[in-house]
């Protein structure tokens, strides 16, 4: 609420004038994956938030979510997997957690990651700029995941289980 009050009665001439926060601002925060070694083929979880730091509402913002050998370089990387939060409100975060499964060995050498390595998992909130954002620089960002070789079970045994495992 405004209120405008003049010491003397009378006419006045006025202007009310406001600058702030309007428009969208996304940014890509806080991405973690839940594990810190992850074999191609196998499960795992990137978790983060989609800021929206300025004070307009972003619908149906996009995160996209790649592998690729350099934290920025995820148009040479390769896209596991991605989700679409429904709104992030003015001044707020989103959280977003998806569930990804590491490409195979052949599609990771092809972007030039031979296993074991370092490896990035980027996350790319409105990667094809549907939305206008006033910064899309902020819109990425990653976290360092290590590729290593499949475990092979190397005995004949089925009883793996806590009751039932046997000695080694």
């Amino acid at each position: 609420y405004i209120q405008v009050v003049a010491d003397t009665s009378g006419e006045y001439a006025y202007q009310i004038r406001s600058s702030g926060v309007s428009g969208v601002d996304l940014v890509a925060s806080d991405v973690t994956v839940s594990r810190q070694m992850v074999s191609p083929g196998t499960d795992f979880r990137v978790s983060g938030g989609v800021e929206n730091r300025r004070g307009d509402i972003a619908n149906d913002v996009s995160v996209d979510i790649f592998v690729a050998a350099d934290t920025g370089d995820y148009e040479n990387g390769i896209r596991i997997g991605g989700s679409t939060i429904d709104q992030v409100g003015g001044a707020a975060t989103t959280p977003f957690s998806v569930r990804l499964t590491m490409p195979s060995d052949s599609d990771l050498s092809a972007i030039g990651l031979s296993i074991p390595t370092n490896a990035y998992v980027i996350v790319v909130v409105d990667q094809q700029r549907q939305i206008a954002d006033s910064q899309f620089a902020n819109n990425v960002s990653s976290a360092l995941i290590a590729l290593e070789n499949e475990c092979i079970d190397d005995d004949p045994n089925s009883n793996e289980g806590q009751s039932t495992s046997t000695s080694l």
